[in-house]
Formats: structure tokens, sequence, C-alpha cells
């Protein structure tokens, strides 16, 4: 409200108003399923948000079950009202040691029955185990969107090999099978995967519609010193690495109203994994994702 006095009749006043944006800190998201790490450093925004995401480090979905989050080694960078939604815990500062035996003990090497493929084109079959050179793998992404072939159940996708497997572009399903892949060399995400911020849901498709264990790094590419460029993503859970996940979308004055990047979880994928497993009993190791953690503690 502007009063302005001693003017008289017909005098017209006029009056500059300019509007700042206020800028958010950049915020990710897990979707009904669990975070582990040995450090945590994510704020949460403080403003309601847009596209049916709470500002929780944990949001609840369409299975509407919440989550755990654990922090090994560092204190949350959120405030804890802002861990989970309703449903779930966290923990944190629970020891020195973040290694996790079973992930280190996976070797990364496809099994020797694994089929080798040289293309995504391939129809991957229900309980399917394969093998793609990480060239192969990037030579198959680098032009357009790719849709594989999954009618339905998972297959188990390893990707061999010293080049760094480079999405430059989508990886979605054509049914309701999904891929697991199981990646040797470091993960890049190109900063045109994602959904322009407007159209961003909760409930929107995962960008890499597969699971990812990655032996290295896992990276999402970002616009850098444009901040606010940065498009949303949305990917398939279980996300995985063995080193580093680096979380650094930033989207400026609409991390307010949105995750930059939200990692949807499919609670079945490991279910399905341990039914193959179990199934395949000529095999002592079928996926080559099983592995084993036995300890004795000796007590005086």
């Amino acid at each position: 409200k502007a009063v302005f006095s001693g003017l008289t009749n017909g005098v017209v006043k006029s009056v500059d108003i300019g509007i700042a944006p206020i800028m958010a800190e950049s915020w990710k998201t897990v979707v009904d399923g669990d975070l582990y790490a040995e450090s945590v450093d994510i704020e949460i925004s403080d403003k309601a948000p847009l596209g049916g995401f709470v500002n929780s480090l944990i949001n609840q979905g369409v299975n509407d079950s919440g989550g755990y989050a654990f922090s090994s080694q560092n204190e949350f960078l959120a405030p804890l009202a802002n861990i989970i939604e309703d449903k779930g815990g966290y923990v944190a500062l629970f020891g020195d040691n973040h290694n996790d035996r079973a992930l280190n003990q996976l070797t990364f090497t496809p099994p020797a029955h694994a089929e080798v493929i040289e293309d995504l084109s391939y129809l991957f079959l229900n309980g399917g185990v394969y093998s793609i050179t990480s060239q192969d793998f990037n030579d198959s992404i680098k032009s357009s969107n790719v849709i594989y072939s999954l009618p339905s159940g998972i297959a188990i996708l390893y990707v061999t090999g010293e080049d760094t497997v480079d999405f430059k572009y989508s990886l979605t399903s054509s049914g309701s099978g999904r891929l697991i892949l199981v990646i040797q060399p470091d993960v890049y995400i190109s900063k045109e995967v994602g959904y322009p911020t407007n159209t961003f849901t909760i409930n929107s498709t995962p960008n890499i519609q597969a699971a990812i264990i990655s032996k290295g790094n896992i990276s999402f590419d970002t616009q850098g010193t444009d901040i606010g460029s940065d498009i949303p993503i949305m990917m398939l859970g279980p996300l995985i690495s063995r080193l580093n996940i680096s979380l650094d979308r930033n989207l400026g004055i609409n991390n307010a109203a949105y995750p930059a990047i939200a990692v949807s979880h499919d609670q079945t994928l490991m279910c399905k994994l341990s039914d193959l497993e179990k199934s395949k009993t000529d095999y002592t190791n079928y996926t080559g994702l099983r592995t084993f953690d036995i300890q004795f503690d000796y007590g005086n």
C-alpha cells in the first residue's frame, strides 16, 4: 500500500516496483525407499513444494510406505522435522565404519553364463543375465531416448569396461519389466535428461527406468555456473554406488517448488532378485549378486 499526500487532483504519480526472486537451496528426495550414506549433505526447502511432493528427505509416493535415512558419520544437514514425511525413521552418527560388507563383496563381474549383447535393442527375457561393454552401451544411447524391451519381471545387465557409462538420453521400459544394471565404471547422467520443471511430479516415470548398482561414482551433470537452468530428474531405485553419488543439480528459484533429483524406489525388485536366485538351484550364484556375510564374535 502506497499513500501520497500533497497531490492535487489530476496529478499522476509514477512508482517503480521491483520484484526480486528469493533463491532457495537445491534439495533432493527419496520416494518410498531408504537412504544410506556416510554423509547426507542435503538441505530441504522450507516452502510447500508442488507436484505432489512434500518438503522431506523421504517422501511417501503411491506405495505410501515412506522409508528410513541412515547417515553413518555425520548428522543430517536437513532439519530433523524434514527427514521423513510421516512413515519411517532416521539415525545418524552410528559408527565410523561406513563400509557395506555385502556391497564390498560384489565383484561386478558377469557370471560365465551371462549372454553377451551388443546393443540395447535386444529383447530381454525375465530372469535373464546379460553383459554389454560400456562402449556398446554408450553407442546405443548416444543419439536418442531408448526404450528397452522386457515384457515382465527383471533381467540383470552387466556393463563392463573402463569407459564411463554416459546416459546422454533417457532409458525406459516398454513393459512392466525392469533392468538391473550392474556397472563396472563410473556413471554420468547428462544435464539434458529430465523433465520440464512445471511437468515434474512425484508420480513421474523415471527418466532412467532401471536400477543402478555401480562400482564407481554416479554423477548428475549440471548447467554449472548457469544456476537455475537445470531441470529435475526422476531416477528408479535402488540407486547404489560403491563410491559416491554426486547430486549437483540446482533449479534456482524453482528449488522452492520441486526437488532437483528424486529417486522413486521399486520395492519389488530386490524381492524378485532374491526369488530368481533361489529358483536357480543349479547355480551357486546365478545373478552374480549373491553375497554372504558371516561374522563371529568371540567373547571372553
